[in-house]
């Protein structure tokens, strides 16, 4: 299954430079009984009964404070008794379940646990046989969610000294009355709303993650944050309370739903607690688009060795689930376009990046007619950003950056550039499918 590797409002927050300590948590008795206890509420404020709550350990065995890695929100809430968390091919992040327990019909609940349940695997041991503790997470499931990804959970926790007794307060589910909407047909556009959460009281903003996909579809991840009366990243404002994002319709029926079904959930990372909630999607299918390929003259990964040319490889087959090997560490991908191409949808699917934590990709456009790609390398004026896409939001290396033109955008040449972060070195190293379309 494909799994974002950091929260995305962790993506940003990297080593400047140089080298950083190394980072142990507290040690604590092994013997010693620990509780957690709190209480669960519906989004009205009416306990949450006969609710799932969770216990879930986490800790980066590489313990660099700076760039700690977390599990990702799939990850929390898909950790059950008896599945394995570890994740594939990262091995360094440990995740685990502990244990699990039902609310009251108060909503409260008390897990408790001992200090050798909640241990480091492998961590240190001081002079007094005391073990360094893991971070902790507690998730409260929504009973109304069955696939069961939707609910509210805590920002971590690491128990130290005479700390015997975390209080979560109450977790309160999220009253994000997110919906999808298809008033916009005769543009091809469907709507994404959703609540916003209240803003913090010291002029901070919220950070938000809508994901959207189906079963066996690729998934399309954005990010946006919002406060202090400022919106910035891929959503906007709907109103005053509000906050939204249209999709093409050509692009969710092609690549992010399963022939137009799809599920889409919105997460909300708040002051005290993370919220996930999910979409109500009206009973009409996504209408199957009638749009059509761009013509695309050539396509070339730009990195330190040589141009590495796309066209009519894996990366422009038409199938999104092939990928061509990027060879020259290319931080740029360049799309020429046949004379008169008219977009309504562009970007790369279903592609990988080394370091994607460390790196986004800015998909920019321009009106001047450059003759080889060489010219288009070279002339570093005229190029737009349209859309900008962080890495990491599929798996720890997948990337998909795919925006909608409208109105349609008339362009000979489009880019899709890595723009990179601290604390890492991201490039191209597959291309899944560079998409370009028009509209009928």
């Amino acid at each position: 299954m494909l799994r974002n590797r950091l929260h995305p409002w962790l993506l940003a927050t990297f080593v400047s430079g140089g080298l950083v300590a190394c980072d142990s948590n507290p040690t604590i008795d092994p013997g010693v009984t620990l509780t957690a206890q709190g209480k669960a509420l519906q989004a009205d404020g009416t306990p949450l009964a006969n609710a799932e709550v969770k216990l879930i350990r986490y800790f980066d065995e590489n313990r660099i404070a700076a760039i700690r890695l977390q599990p990702s929100i799939n990850d929390l809430f898909e950790c059950t008794q008896g599945a394995s968390c570890q994740i594939p091919g990262l091995s360094s992040l440990q995740i685990a379940f502990v244990k699990s327990v039902m609310t009251d019909d108060s909503g409260n609940f008390e897990l408790k646990f001992t200090g050798a349940e909640i241990a480091v695997v492998g961590g240190m041991t001081d002079a007094m046989g005391n073990v360094e503790g893991s971070n902790l997470v507690i998730v409260v499931k929504d009973p109304g969610d069955s696939a069961g990804k939707a609910g509210v959970y805590t920002k971590d926790h690491v128990f130290s000294g005479a700390d015997f007794t975390w209080v979560t307060g109450e977790l309160r589910f999220w009253d994000a009355q997110a919906t999808v909407s298809y008033d916009n047909p005769s543009v091809g556009l469907v709507g994404f709303t959703w609540n916003k959460l209240a803003d913090p009281a010291n002029g901070g903003r919220n950070f938000y993650r809508l994901e959207v996909g189906g079963e066996n579809s690729a998934k399309l991840v954005i990010r946006c944050q919002a406060g202090s009366e400022v919106v910035a990243g891929g959503c906007s404002e709907v109103g005053t309370e509000q906050l939204g994002r249209s999709i093409s319709a050509y692009s969710l029926y092609s690549y992010y739903s399963d022939a137009g079904m799809f599920s889409a959930y919105v997460n909300g990372d708040g002051v005290m607690y993370r919220f996930r909630t999910k979409f109500t999607i009206p009973p009409t299918p996504v209408p199957q688009p009638t749009g059509t390929p761009a013509g695309i003259a050539g396509i070339w990964a730009v990195g330190s060795g040589a141009d590495q040319a796309l066209k009519n490889t894996r990366a422009d087959d038409n199938d999104v689930a092939t990928r061509e090997p990027i060879t020259n560490n290319a931080t740029s991908i360049y799309v020429k376009f046949e004379s008169g191409a008219e977009l309504s949808d562009g970007g790369l699917l279903n592609s990988l990046m080394n370091d994607a934590y460390a790196g986004c990709v800015v998909i920019e456009t321009n009106t001047s007619i450059f003759d080889t790609i060489a010219d288009a390398k070279s002339n570093t004026q005229g190029w737009t950003s349209k859309g900008k896409f962080c890495g990491g939001n599929g798996s720890d290396k997948a990337l998909s950056a795919l925006i909608n033109f409208s109105p349609r955008q008339l362009t000979p040449w489009m880019r899709f550039r890595i723009e990179a972060g601290s604390g890492g070195n991201p490039y191209y190293q597959e291309i899944g499918e560079v998409a370009a379309f028009r509209g009928e």
